[in-house]
């Protein structure tokens, strides 16, 4: 390998004189041994030439074929961006993701959704059958169970007591999931930001806010583990945050942690109330 290894980097920095010094010597030993055929020379020289043809076309072979390799291999190290222009086809590229990573066998089914985005008073969902079918497929998500079963994890920012009310409604009608967990935020409004979502180990999606609705309007999505591994990292971090309240852990909902959190949205509107 040592000697595969030099020829590549010679490969590498010659790049297309080094194929035409290949196809050369190849015409080359061609001729000669047209000419050895001619002259009616030993066979044995023509044997030698025609060895010599075959190592150099191996050599052209396997380094070609190396430098074919290289190429996709920088190709699949390069994380992907795509650019979703709608709401509809941000969630359904969420929606074939998920489900591809599902009918996986053995791969990773995570999902950690952060949406910070989503404070203060906003419409109903817009009418959508997508939006529809992502909220089924992400619900069947959280209560998997068994093998093959999904971890799901997820922020949320609430600054209403009529959205913690929603959420909290949410989370009794999953009561039963089994690695499930959910962490609010009761921070002040604040400017419009991304809605991060990992799912697995190579997806990220990122939503755009839309101030009428709790859903994103757009966004974009990056396949590639090392973007993956960076969000992660922030995700997590949020995750520990002390000013969490953790009203959803794999045991159910934790009413205590409610109440906690509902003082704290009252104390946004009325500061000098004591929590």
């Amino acid at each position: 390998m040592p000697v595969l290894d030099r020829f590549r980097a010679l490969y590498s920095r010659l790049g297309g004189w080094f194929n035409l010094v290949i196809l050369a010597a190849t015409v080359l030993v061609a001729v000669l041994i047209a000419v050895l055929n001619i002259v009616g020379l030993p066979l044995k020289y023509g044997v030698s030439a025609i060895s010599v043809l075959n190592a150099a076309i191996l050599i052209y072979l396997v380094l070609e074929r190396a430098s074919v390799l290289d190429d996709m291999r920088t190709q699949l190290s390069v994380d992907r961006v795509r650019v979703f222009q709608s709401r509809d086809a941000l969630y359904s590229a969420a929606i074939s993701t998920i489900t591809e990573i599902g009918s996986m066998p053995n791969d990773d089914r995570r999902i950690f959704h952060a949406a910070l985005h989503s404070y203060g008073e906003r419409l109903p969902d817009p009418p959508s059958s997508v939006l529809k079918a992502f909220g089924e497929l992400y619900s069947d998500c959280v209560t998997s169970s068994g093998a093959g079963s999904w971890k799901v994890r997820v922020l949320f920012n609430i600054s209403t007591e009529s959205r913690l009310d929603s959420i909290v409604q949410r989370l009794l009608g999953w009561e039963e999931a089994e690695d499930f967990e959910a962490r609010f935020f009761v921070l002040p409004s604040s400017l419009p930001n991304l809605s991060p979502m990992i799912v697995g180990k190579y997806h990220v999606f990122l939503g755009i806010d839309d101030p009428r609705y709790f859903r994103v309007r757009k966004g974009f999505g990056v396949t590639g583990e090392r973007t993956t591994q960076q969000l992660l990292d922030y995700l997590e971090e949020l995750w520990r945050d002390d000013r969490t309240f953790k009203v959803r852990t794999e045991t159910g909902v934790q009413r205590d942690e409610v109440e906690r959190a509902r003082n704290a949205i009252r104390n946004l509107t009325s500061p000098t109330l004591a929590s």
